[in-house]
């Protein structure tokens, strides 16, 4: 269960207000915004909320980052995306009597604001303008999810896998010796999760690229050696 945190962070003084949806409202709405949102935490593989539970509302990433899947009927995972500080996570809440779509899942120790429903719509509201761009960021969420699966729907196993390696290194990565370290902890089989595959086919291609020279393996650890040749797999 979350943790209320002690010590309430401020919006006006949050590392991660500049990727924030709400870190640019002017002070009077920040300060609005402020009176609704309850900060919590979470430990790494703790989970926010269920697929199917009754979507109360919605959180904000302020710190760590949190995995989004949704799973089969054999129970196997499909991963839609990996939220980062700022990103908001169980969008769905807004629409009424709707359950969460996907489950939420921390993938790092974790701080997330939590903003009821009803509480936004108030606050949504208060001021047209809110309302406009809120509904500018769930298109974004839209267009960037039918492009992830129409490239695993176009892709072969070798390509997609190239591709999520390539955008994890260019979101996640950190210099590295000879490479790109992926800063992220995630298990082979979540890795196999994000581009539909097998925890088995992505093991065997992670092993080829090695062979070939595009990543290095250290347990979890993964770095990137070519991001140039990760980009033309991706394309083929």
């Amino acid at each position: 269960m979350a943790q209320p945190l002690k010590i309430l962070p401020r919006c006006d003084a949050c590392h991660a207000r500049e990727q924030c949806f709400f870190g640019d409202l002017p002070a009077p709405q920040l300060d609005a915004f402020s009176q609704i949102r309850h900060f919590h935490s979470y430990k790494a593989r703790q989970v926010l909320f269920h697929e199917g539970t009754p979507a109360l509302g919605f959180h904000i990433c302020c710190a760590g980052r949190v995995k989004i899947s949704k799973a089969d009927s054999n129970g196997r995972e499909q991963i839609i995306r990996i939220a980062n500080p700022g990103e908001i996570i169980g969008e769905e809440a807004i629409l009424e009597a709707q359950p969460y779509g996907a489950t939420a899942e921390a993938l790092d120790d974790c701080h997330t604001a939590f903003v009821k429903r009803q509480e936004f719509v108030t606050f949504l509201q208060s001021t047209q303008a809110i309302g406009q761009r809120f509904l500018l960021h769930l298109c974004r969420i839209l267009i960037d999810t039918q492009g992830r699966l129409a490239r695993m729907g176009l892709g072969d196993a070798r390509a997609r896998l190239a591709g999520a390696l390539l955008d994890l290194s260019q979101r996640y990565g950190k210099p590295a010796r000879g490479g790109t370290d992926l800063d992220l902890n995630l298990s082979r089989a979540e890795l196999a999760a994000m581009v539909g595959l097998s925890p088995e086919t992505a093991m065997r291609l992670l092993s080829e690229f090695k062979d070939d020279g595009l990543v290095r393996l250290d347990g979890r650890r993964i770095t990137v050696l070519s991001q140039d040749r990760l980009s033309e797999l991706s394309t083929l």
